[in-house]
């Protein structure tokens, strides 16, 4: 996720994401380490809060050649 960039380039510390969004402190730590992947409502309160949305905080994912061979 995109997520600690998103919140650095609206100059939120994780304490007041963590108050904006009703998402823990230790949790969204988690998620801007990749030691865990928000659930839909989480993302979109983070999104929301953020004022960005979840599309924004998904990373760029690249197709598999090896996927689009077996279609």
């Amino acid at each position: 996720m995109m997520l600690r960039e998103m919140r650095i380039k609206k100059r939120m510390t994780l304490e007041e994401l963590s108050k904006a969004s009703g998402v823990s402190r230790v949790s969204i730590n988690r998620y801007e380490l990749g030691e865990r992947t928000p659930n839909v409502y989480i993302a979109k309160k983070l999104a929301d809060a953020l004022d960005c949305t979840i599309e924004d905080l998904i990373n760029e994912i690249k197709p598999d050649n090896d996927a689009e061979e077996a279609v």
